[in-house]
C-alpha cells in the first residue's frame, strides 16, 4: 500500500483544488461548516461501504 504524508506534492495539490473547489461553491461562511461535515463523515463512510463493495465483488 503507498502511504501519503502531508508533504507528498500531489496529495497537496489535490487537496488545493479541492478545497478551492468548495470555496467556489460555497455561497456564504456557513457552507463551509456544511462541508466540514461531509467531508469528515459522508467520505469516510462512503469509502468504507466501498471497501465492503469491493470485498463483497471479491476484488481483493
Amino acid at each position: 500500500m503507498q502511504t501519503y504524508q502531508d508533504s507528498d506534492p500531489q496529495v497537496d495539490i489535490f487537496l488545493q483544488e479541492l478545497m478551492e473547489w468548495i470555496v467556489r461553491e460555497c455561497q456564504v461562511l456557513d457552507d463551509l461548516l456544511d462541508w466540514t461535515e461531509i467531508l469528515t463523515h459522508y467520505v469516510s463512510r462512503r469509502f468504507r461501504a466501498l471497501v465492503e463493495e469491493i470485498r463483497a465483488a471479491g476484488i481483493v
